[in-house]
């Protein structure tokens, strides 16, 4: 009976930490894609005006240019 007993605790343990692990894994997916979405928000094309040649990227025109003013 004792062994039973045992045999029963230790599976509710089991049990008890693969759905733990399963709810944590899907509270970090969860974070993860806001932050993904986060970083992606400012990516759009904003109006600029870009001055001169040189090493930087004007938005919305892939052109190298020495200045951005937004």
């Amino acid at each position: 009976m004792k062994r039973k007993f045992i045999y029963l605790v230790l599976g509710l343990m089991g049990i008890a930490g693969i759905y733990s692990s399963i709810s944590e894994k899907k509270q970090t997916e969860d974070i993860l894609l806001q932050n993904v979405e986060a970083l992606a928000t400012n990516e759009s094309n904003q109006p600029g005006y870009c001055v001169g040649y040189g090493c930087v990227d004007c938005p919305g025109e892939h052109v190298k240019v020495e200045f951005v003013y937004m």
